[in-house]
């Protein structure tokens, strides 16, 4: 064996973990394609187009989830400000006859302002991110019920508003999220400063970099995003349910913290994207192979405990070989 070969060894396994969660992806689809309890119904036309139209809200949530995390700090609120933003952007448009363009841009700027107000808590009061996110999300939840009595806003919405939950505009959404995020995150200034900030607060202070600014903007930007998830979902059901927060949140932390463990193996907006889908899929197999409804819930607690500890696993591992 020449000296080289290790080398060539080590690059190959650390490829290999960096592209696991596609891998995974796909032999989720092949397996579930050739099983003989659903390879006639998993990959049609049908259940692609039903699996993919219905991740546009799940990315959307799991990106702004993703952010926060970047600058490790917790937006568990996420799930709140996109039920909020349904409501606001469904009021507008059939209580107040908003046209639905001013009364999308209102709910997302409401949710960008959450999103503010959240990042200032956690930046400029010193307040755990865990704390104030389950805060304002606790607020936002006691307005909701008082505005709609936990009912559903219903009513006739705009052509142009539905089509955007139709095919395939939210594959579109999803797509174009993704993508912007990768080229911010990963390939701007910004998106640099961030993950500085988040690796070493202290260092990124010591070269010039406003940490409380890029934390207070990843709250910002956190809630332009779960907006925009509650948009979509208005545009998706034909109306808002303002009690739908909760069952967001956890499936996005899993899309999330399985997203780390890929490509460039922290937080990003590539992996976590994949991290839906592989959740997705999954989720659509077994359904198809007729598991229970509860299932659906064990799979995501599941994902998110082997990706938290995949995370911690691969830290541990960079640190070990990190050179002292």
């Amino acid at each position: 064996m020449t000296e080289d070969q290790p080398r060539r060894t080590g690059l190959s396994l650390d490829r290999l973990e960096r592209y696991a969660l596609p891998l995974a992806l796909v032999a989720v689809i092949v397996t579930f394609s050739l099983a003989p309890g659903t390879r006639d119904a998993f990959l049609t036309t049908a259940n692609l187009k039903f699996v993919l139209n219905n991740q546009a809200v799940p990315v959307l949530v799991a990106l702004a989830v993703m952010i926060p995390l970047i600058v490790n700090e917790f937006d568990l609120s996420v799930g709140s400000v996109a039920a909020l933003s349904s409501v606001v952007a469904a009021a507008g448009t059939t209580r107040f006859d908003l046209p639905w363009l001013v009364a999308v841009a209102l709910a997302v700027l409401v949710s960008a302002v959450v999103g503010l107000a959240t990042g200032l808590l956690v930046a400029r009061a010193g307040i755990s991110s865990l704390v104030a996110t389950l805060g304002v999300s606790s607020v936002i939840f006691g307005l909701l019920a008082w505005y709609t009595d936990g009912e559903s806003i219903l009513g006739a919405f705009p052509e142009r508003f539905l089509a955007l939950g139709t095919w395939p505009w939210p594959l579109v959404i999803l797509v174009v999220a993704t993508a912007v995020l990768w080229y911010v995150l990963e390939q701007t200034p910004f998106g640099r400063r961030l993950y500085a900030v988040g690796s070493n607060r202290e260092a990124a202070r010591l070269i010039g970099i406003g940490v409380a600014h890029k934390v207070t903007i990843s709250f910002v930007l956190s809630g332009t995003l779960a907006g925009l998830a509650g948009v979509v979902a208005v545009a998706r059901n034909s109306g808002a349910n303002p009690t739908v927060g909760p069952a967001l949140l956890l499936p996005a932390l899993a899309a999330a913290y399985l997203g780390a463990t890929a490509f460039i193996r922290t937080f990003n907006a590539r992996g976590t994207a994949v991290g839906v889908l592989l959740v997705a899929f999954t989720v659509s197999g077994f359904t198809l192979a007729g598991i229970e409804p509860w299932v659906k819930d064990v799979i995501n607690g599941a994902m998110l405990l082997v990706a938290v500890a995949a995370v911690a696993a691969l830290r541990r591992h960079s640190d070990s070989n990190r050179p002292v």
